[in-house]
């Protein structure tokens, strides 16, 4: 059986929106199917064509459903038959014997007969979900048919299908149609990392991308590597799951204490058309409290500097470096001054000041995402004769035509050799050198590269015949008078999260100069703001509301203040450290979802000596209050309720049940406010006698 296809499990039609029937439904036939109306192209195949959840004949008023193709808008005609399987040949020949082998094993049985007598009694394609199939099961039941002679068909040509249902009275009923393209590829975006969590022994990823409306996205094949291994495919997929206009998967993997991770996934279509890989998406499994930390660490004086030494690290695969940040005496803010090995157990730090006193914090790093505080500190002064240069002072700057004039006063030191400037974007950038050594006392910036927006980092130092440059020297700052535009912030997104809407989005990396953002809301209107406008402006002319009261350092934000059923349309503008007002984003709309409640999922039953043992995935959410189990026998009639349980319970007992007799088992959620959800699957329990 084709890998990728067999994968199909319990997500077909949950994916589509579709829900379970409850019981005393899925068991009747309709008289007619209820067409689903999707198509798929595949490469090699041709064009499967679902028409409903029920199949034809056995039971129904519906003998076959015939579907009619048209071709680049030609008349339809009778491309092929749907009919259901009337035998266990039948479906070996459609389905194949591994689909079979796979459907046996489930359902614990040995005999091909059984499988057949099972199927029998399902004549709704919504039974099936929690047992393996793939398409070409969806065709040997009747459900779906394949157009195999499509695959001749030049790619781009537009492809019409209808379906004709043929009654037991001779008389037809006709289907809604289905509109694709020869060779037409899954139209899935690449989903992309959102955010990434991880513990000793579960690590959770989530992918998103946009325009959940046009997507045929169904589910994702999941690949993980182990530290530096090879990827390799996960036993199971994650649904994709369409909320207002984006496609999201969740990855939930358990791990091992204290290894490296990597993920991707491959979404893929009802048929097995695979997309676009993922992101990759990096993950430590290691709890913080099994950190190892830096211990043991002494500090001397040495002929270069200042060096310091700790007991090594123990060997593991996860290790960043080592981070050493040092203060001066009369500094309150540590410094980053080096990033060592994970394996070094001495640091010498050759840029200090003789007779001054520094304090020195170690800490380990991982590769993930959040760093640990500092495990040990040391104090020391250096003493030796080998000294850096003095710095020079009174260090200015102003804007000079199209660049900036740099200007300071250098010392008469007897090692210095000459003076070097240098330039950064940011606080966090490291310095880069902008001039070569010399013993002027001023310098012109005129790159080419220098932006009106930025306000420039400058400093000037003082560098020995040995090439000891002068260390805290004066910061000043200048940015160039030069004409730059303000762009508005970037791929604006939201979504609802536990009673907030809360939104993202990404900052101009060409802009240096941002300060914050402010969040601009507005019940939705026709009008659309003028793309020229400043944020200010477009609030006030098109009905804009600020949320913010103060700016927005951060990336997100949380708006608390939403109403269910209003259509809201955000936008997020940007502030730099000039006052200037970057134009509104791009408008998001959003409606905050009614929380609904579902049953739980992976249902499983397992019979024992006392009795029948149930076990179910434990759920989440906050308004749910309670659990009500169902059994009936497969003779008929309705379930019948065996107990009411609180809604955080895993697992039940049926103490109740007996040898010899099969029973069926269901479960109803229950939230704080009296309202059920659908009815579950049903599970079976064979007695044995």
């Amino acid at each position: 059986m084709n890998k990728k296809l067999s994968i199909l499990l319990v997500l077909l039609f949950l994916l589509e929106g579709h829900t379970l029937l409850a019981q005393k439904k899925s068991r009747s036939i309709p008289p007619l199917p209820v067409f689903t109306g999707e198509a798929y192209w595949k490469p090699g195949e041709g064009v499967y064509v679902f028409t409903g959840f029920t199949s034809a004949g056995g039971g129904s008023d519906t003998i076959e459903a015939v579907v009619q193709r048209s071709i680049a808008g030609a008349p339809l005609s009778d491309a092929f038959r749907v009919k259901r399987a009337e035998n266990i040949d039948d479906v070996k020949r459609n389905g194949g014997m591994d689909m079979v082998q796979s459907l046996k094993q489930r359902l614990n049985v040995t005999d091909d007969n059984d499988v057949w007598k099972w199927m029998q009694e399902r004549r709704d394609i919504r039974v099936y979900i929690g047992y393996l199939f793939d398409v070409r099961l969806r065709a040997a039941l009747g459900f779906a048919g394949l157009d195999a002679s499509a695959k001749e068909i030049a790619n781009g040509t537009e492809l019409r299908y209808k379906v004709k249902y043929i009654l037991k009275s001779g008389s037809s009923v006709d289907g809604p149609t289905v509109t694709l393209n020869a060779g037409e590829p899954p139209r899935i975006q690449k989903p992309l990392l959102q955010y990434v969590t991880s513990r000793d022994s579960q690590s959770t990823i989530r992918f998103v991308s946009g325009g959940a409306s046009s997507q045929t996205a169904y589910a994702a094949n999941v690949y993980r590597a182990t530290d530096e291994g090879v990827f390799e495919k996960r036993d199971y997929v994650t649904p994709a799951r369409k909320k207002n206009d984006s496609v999201y998967y969740d990855v939930i993997d358990n791990t091992e204490p204290e290894k490296l991770y990597r993920y991707y996934i491959v979404p893929f279509d009802a048929v097995g058309n695979t997309a676009m890989n993922s992101d990759t998406a990096s993950t430590l499994s290691l709890h913080d409290s099994r950190m190892p930390t830096v211990r043991n660490a002494s500090l001397s004086d040495v002929p270069q500097g200042i060096r310091i030494q700790w007991s090594p690290l123990p060997p593991k695969p996860y290790w960043a470096g080592i981070e050493v940040a040092r203060r001066q005496e009369g500094f309150e803010e540590y410094v980053v001054v080096d990033t060592v090995a994970a394996t070094d157990t001495v640091f010498i730090d050759k840029n200090v000041l003789v007779n001054t006193h520094y304090s020195y914090a170690l800490r380990s790093l991982a590769f993930r995402a959040k760093n640990d505080p500092p495990s040990v500190y040391v104090m020391g002064m250096h003493t030796q004769n080998q000294r850096e240069p003095l710095a020079p002072y009174n260090i200015t700057t102003q804007q000079e035509g199209r660049g900036v004039r740099i200007s300071w006063e250098k010392t008469n030191d007897p090692v210095s050799r000459g003076c070097i400037v240098y330039r950064k974007t940011r606080m966090s950038d490291p310095f880069a050198a902008i001039s070569k050594v010399s013993n002027d006392t001023t310098f012109f910036d005129n790159d080419t590269s220098l932006n009106g927006r930025i306000a420039y980092i400058y400093t000037v130092r003082s560098i020995s015949f040995s090439d000891k440059t002068s260390s805290e020297t004066k910061l000043v700052y200048c940015r160039p008078n030069r004409v730059s535009p303000m762009y508005a912030p970037l791929a604006p997104t939201c979504y609802y999260d536990g009673g907030m809407i809360r939104l993202t989005w990404r900052q101009d990396p060409t802009d240096g100069t941002t300060r914050g953002f402010h969040i601009w809301r507005r019940i939705k209107q026709t009008a659309m703001p003028d793309a020229a406008m400043f944020a200010t402006k477009a609030a006030a002319k098109y009905g804009f509301t600020k949320l913010n009261k103060d700016i927005i350092r951060s990336i997100d934000f949380d708006d608390v203040t939403g109403k269910e059923d209003v259509v809201y349309e955000y936008a997020v503008s940007a502030e730099d450290m000039f006052g200037n007002e970057s134009p509104l984003s791009q408008l998001l709309e959003f409606t905050i979802p009614q929380i609904e409640i579902a049953p739980p999922s992976k249902l499983y039953a397992q019979p024992t000596e006392k009795g029948v043992e149930l076990t179910w995935s434990k759920q989440f959410n906050p308004l749910l209050k309670e659990l009500r189990i169902y059994r009936r026998e497969p003779s008929g009639g309705e379930p019948t309720m065996l107990a009411t349980i609180k809604g955080d319970t895993p697992y039940f007992f049926d103490s109740t049940a007996k040898r010899g007799t099969d029973y069926f088992y269901s479960i109803i959620s229950v939230n704080t406010k009296g309202k059920e959800s659908p009815r579950s699957r049903e599970v079976l329990a064979e007695m044995v006698k």
